[in-house]
């Protein structure tokens, strides 16, 4: 059941995710209590894997926009942000 929920999310973000955001995404976007380990097994004997991230030419990956970054990041984001740095809250 995990395995398919596995690679269920890593098909729904075409292919892209690696194991750091399909466990994000478990975790944070469906709220599944799933350690990254549990996670990393089955899409190895899977062979499910994610894109890796071009190169700039330096050597360095490139920046993500905030248009590109995953939801479950971006939802998780906004439940741990409380205003802005300066806000007494």
């Amino acid at each position: 059941m995990l395995t398919n929920l596995i690679t269920q999310t890593h098909a729904e973000s075409n292919g892209t995710y690696g194991i750091e955001r399909v466990h994000a995404e478990l975790t944070l976007g469906r709220g599944v209590k799933v350690g990254f380990h549990q996670v990393h097994l089955p899409m190895q004997r899977a062979e499910v894997q994610g894109v890796m991230a071009a190169e700039n030419g330096d050597g360095s990956s490139p920046t993500t926009s905030p248009a590109t970054s995953s939801n479950a990041t971006l939802r998780a984001m906004a439940r741990t942000t409380r205003g802005s740095p300066t806000s007494p809250n």
